[in-house]
């Protein structure tokens, strides 16, 4: 950044940095859908995101979207958080196999996670198996991770993980189709 600022190249970075991040994204999402290639691609207007998920089911895929829905209306009533500026990428697969594999691939081993948020390129990763907790959890890491980004703010780790897992043992009311808090 010294460089550039010496340059007097920072302020038109600084300037256009929504324009950027805007080419990254779709840059993205172009190499997502070719290597997910076979997936539904949901878009999730309430919550400016995008689901890519194997899961064929149409009861499933509109429940998958009212649930987003509600969390989100949840997170931006209780928290305060408005919707990412940039689509939120979220892959859930069907699977173990698939989500393990994408896991493992981005954290390095090949160790089980339930899910992962990866703020560099706004995508959660989540298992349909470990229940909506770990979504809602994943997702509060997206909208604070936006929200601290915003405001060019860093936050401690510690600070981050205390405010997802308040949420995550929220679980869905199938019958009234509302979250149970």
């Amino acid at each position: 950044l010294s460089r550039l600022a010496s340059e007097g190249k920072l302020d038109a970075v600084l300037k256009d940095r929504d324009k950027i991040y805007m080419r990254g994204r779709n840059a993205l999402l172009s190499r997502i859908r070719k290597e997910l290639a076979g997936y539904f691609e949901v878009r999730m207007q309430d919550n400016n995101m995008i689901l890519f998920t194997d899961i064929p089911d149409n009861e499933t895929l509109e429940y998958l979207k009212a649930f987003a829905k509600i969390c989100g209306d949840c997170a931006r009533i209780d928290l305060k958080f408005q919707p990412t500026p940039f689509p939120v990428i979220w892959v859930l697969s069907y699977k173990r196999d698939v989500n393990k594999a994408m896991l493992g691939m981005l954290v390095g081993g090949e160790d089980y996670m339930s899910g992962m948020y990866t703020p560099e390129y706004g995508m959660l990763f989540t298992d349909i198996h470990t229940g909506f907790g770990t979504y809602f959890h994943e997702y509060i890491h997206s909208l604070h991770g936006a929200d601290a980004a915003g405001s060019n703010q860093s936050h401690p780790r510690w600070l981050a993980e205390m405010l997802a897992t308040t949420y995550e043992e929220l679980d869905y009311d199938f019958e009234h189709k509302n979250i149970k808090k």
